[in-house]
């Protein structure tokens, strides 16, 4: 007997390993020869970490991106609590590298979670093996296996199962000791991913309450102590981020709340093969949202449907809601009914049932948008509640003498959840099988980091805000990121998290015309040259010039490197305007114009914001809405058309709105001419962006219409003014605009500027009489 139990455990032993041996195992074995991911978030992730292990110096902010305001290290997930980890343990392993360490922090995970799914089975006091087997299936089908490819700070496979552990540890006779275990732990996991933290913490307050209610002594006592353990945390992250955070509004309103959340088909049907494809063949899959992949697996899938018709049963035969108190162990029973509320939670239940004004109770709660991570409880728990009962089978079939039944049956889960599960780590372990030289691959001699302020990247790229955003490409984030982290020079612009809006709308405005004010120019004190890292791929217009102005210092197969001065961005530029005898009355303006075309001020409605007059357009941007319907008789003989208006930005969500042109047919027909992001704007004056569609119109169309649309979630209204619509090859120019102040504006094809900075050329006699509208 004890030969055999020391079997079992070894058995029980190797299982955590073999995840990590059969897929992972050039990984395992030298974490740091490797990068598991290049681009997009997790190489930004390597960035954020690296950078500051190199050249920053604090806890708190980091200089590397969002230049010249820098960011706080938390919302660039450089996982500030790993890299103090790291520090403290180069302390004592000088040799120990930062990129191994990453690695294999991720990956050595994986068997940690299996250690404590294990242990928790055996405070459920299942057998050795059925443990074994249950903690090696909940780990192979694990959802944070997705995050290897970014987001690292939640990759980490042990942290729920941790917590989960210490809870239970909480009940027994030290528990003032593993409640402070599961406090620091999750006050750590905040400052590794601050949606790590909030999961666990939300997680242990719910668990508690549920304990609580179940109890029939004890229940106060219970209650405090989840809610210190829960909710210390969460107030230390807080008064913390709010004491060091000097980055001005930060949104409140983070989009996604409502779309990146769990769904039924996220969590209860496959998102891989082998599976998908058979049950799409019965039942149509779709809008799998990546956010909200918390899949049971199909063992915990029968189980679910086992316990659901055991309770209806009960609830049928005894008329009561006393089934709804399972026998279960009470710690499993709480967990269980814990984990259905964060289910229901990660499916955005019941804010999708017009209750969303809840959310404004709780205003920290929206920065957590992707509500979709939550269901990983459920994932957990539920699989927990699958290999419990399948024991009871177990052991039920093994007192009958019915052995070779009840080991066919534990093997038959085993093969349905590597079935599964083996995918996920196959195609990971690909995924995740880059060459760490990627860091090593340019050194960047040209240029002495000291001679510059910082580096910004071509195309632009700047992220985080969620009002004021350009999306730039993977090759200049992959060359910014690897230039920064080599040379410690800044990068102007960047990928971050919650960014602060009036920052991030300092920075992408430096981009429009050089007529526009320039907040930012305040901002820039340091009279260092700015270096300009060219990936050699087509530019928007707006950026051309940047490139015209700045001088070669180095050009290689990949990139240009160009140095720029300060003056040459931000010095005010005379605008080319038509003589002013060249110009017609029209209306209360002063009009030039070398074609057919419609203007429209909306200064005879009524409105609380306008640009330069009394009013603007208004609409709901939760609304499908119309500004304008032209017939076809109002652009016959048109063969494309522009559309060009400002929209009111100041605050926070305005900007999230797409601005659409739509043809119609004589059947109702619609298609799409063309769209554009009031977010991706970067012409930008004061508190207005300048959004411009261009499209082909084709000779079907019997209406051309202008439609704006945001999220249906919002409650804010939006104001667009000053559009001017015509044909691609149309000119107009326009005089007549005034400040509140007095200053004299002018307008030419819908850009603004002030009438001082004009440059009046010889006049022209061809010109064509505007078409008044």
């Amino acid at each position: 007997m004890r030969s055999t139990a020391i079997l079992q455990r070894l058995i029980a032993l190797a299982g955590a390993f073999v995840i990590p041996v059969f897929y992972y195992w050039p990984l395992f074995i030298a974490p740091g020869s490797f990068l598991f991911s290049t681009s997009g978030d997790g190489l930004k992730n390597y960035f954020s970490f690296l950078y500051q292990e190199r050249w920053g110096d604090s806890f708190v902010h980091f200089h590397g991106m969002n230049y010249p305001f820098g960011e706080l290290h938390l919302f660039t997930d450089g996982q500030p609590a790993m890299l103090q980890l790291y520090r403290w343990l180069q302390m004592i392993f000088p040799e120990l590298d930062p990129i191994a360490f990453m690695n294999g922090t991720m990956l050595w995970s994986i068997p940690i979670s299996y250690f404590f799914l294990f242990l928790i089975f055996r405070k459920f006091k299942l057998d050795i093996l059925v443990a074994a087997l249950g903690a090696l299936c909940l780990t192979f089908l694990a959802p944070q296996v997705f995050r290897f490819n970014g987001h690292f700070g939640l990759a980490y496979f042990c942290a729920i199962p941790m917590i989960w552990y210490f809870i239970l540890q909480m009940r027994s006779k030290l528990k003032w000791l593993w409640a402070l275990f599961s406090l620091v732990s999750i006050l750590f996991f905040f400052f590794v991913h601050p949606y790590l933290g909030l999961i666990l913490s939300i997680f242990v307050l719910c668990e508690g309450m549920a304990y609580a209610l179940f109890q029939k002594k004890g229940r106060v006592r219970s209650l405090i102590l989840a809610g210190l353990v829960s909710l210390t945390p969460v107030v230390l992250f807080f008064l913390f981020t709010s004491s060091f955070d000097h980055h001005p509004n930060r949104t409140p309103d983070p989009y996604g709340i409502f779309t990146y959340h769990a769904k039924p088909n996220t969590v209860f049907l496959p998102n891989h093969a082998p599976l998908k494809p058979l049950v799409e063949k019965a039942v149509t899959i779709v809008n799998q949202t990546w956010e909200g992949w918390a899949y049971i697996g199909l063992g915990g899938l029968i189980f679910c449907v086992f316990g659901l018709i055991r309770i209806f049963r009960r609830m049928r035969k005894k008329r009561t809601w006393k089934p709804l108190n399972p026998s279960l162990p009470k710690n499993l029973r709480s967990a269980l009914w814990a984990s259905v509320v964060l289910l229901l939670f990660s499916m955005a239940i019941p804010l999708e049932w017009g209750l969303d004004f809840m959310l404004d109770l709780l205003p920290p709660l929206k920065q957590f948008r992707s509500l979709g991570r939550f269901a990983w409880i459920f994932y957990y728990v539920i699989g927990v509640y699958a290999f419990y009962i399948l024991s009871l089978i177990w052991r039920l079939l093994i007192i009958r003498n019915k052995s070779i039944l009840a080991y066919s049956l534990l093997i038959a889960f085993g093969v349905l959840y590597f079935w599964e599960g083996s995918v996920y780590h196959r195609e990971q372990g690909v995924a995740m099988n880059n060459d760490v030289a990627l860091l090593d691959s340019y050194d960047f001699k040209e240029i002495d980091a000291a001679d510059y302020q910082a580096v910004i990247p071509m195309p632009f790229f700047h992220h985080g805000s969620e009002n004021f955003e350009l999306a730039g490409s993977d090759a200049s984030r992959k060359l910014a990121f690897l230039f920064s982290m080599k040379t410690s020079i800044p990068i102007l612009g960047g990928s971050m998290a919650r960014t602060s809006v009036p920052e991030s709308k300092k920075i992408i405005q430096l981009y429009g015309p050089n007529h526009f004010p320039k907040e930012i120019k305040k901002d820039l004190s340091d009279s260092r040259p700015f270096l300009l890292l060219f990936s050699l791929e087509s530019l928007p217009k707006e950026e051309m010039p940047w490139i015209q102005k700045s001088s070669l210092i180095a050009k290689t197969d990949d990139y240009e490197l160009r140095e720029i001065r300060t003056s040459s961005f931000l010095k005010e530029e005379k605008t080319p305007f038509a003589a002013d005898s060249s110009f017609v009355k029209w209306k209360d303006k002063k009009v030039f114009a070398t074609g057919p075309f419609y203007f429209f001020d909306y200064d005879t409605l009524k409105s609380e914001q306008s640009q330069f007059g009394a009013s603007a357009f208004s609409g709901k941007i939760k609304n499908y809405v119309r500004p304008i319907v032209l017939k076809r008789a109002e652009f016959e003989g048109w063969k494309d058309i522009r559309f060009s208006m400002w929209m009111f930005n100041a605050g926070f969500s305005r900007t999230q709105q797409e601005v659409l042109a739509e043809g119609i047919d004589a059947e109702g027909g619609t298609q799409r001419i063309a769209g554009g992001s009031v977010m991706r704007s970067r012409n930008i004056w004061g508190d207005w962006s300048f959004v411009e569609i261009e499209g082909e119109i084709k000779p079907e169309y019997e209406q051309v219409r202008l439609v704006t649309k945001g999220s249906r979630w919002s409650r804010l209204n939006y104001y667009l003014d000053n559009l001017l619509v015509r044909p691609t090859n149309v000119s107009v120019q326009m005089q007549g605009f005034e400040t509140e102040d007095g200053d004299e504006i002018g307008m030419k094809d819908g850009y603004f500027f002030q009438m001082k900075n004009v440059a009046w050329p010889i006049p022209d006699s061809s010109l064509v009489s505007p078409l008044p509208q």
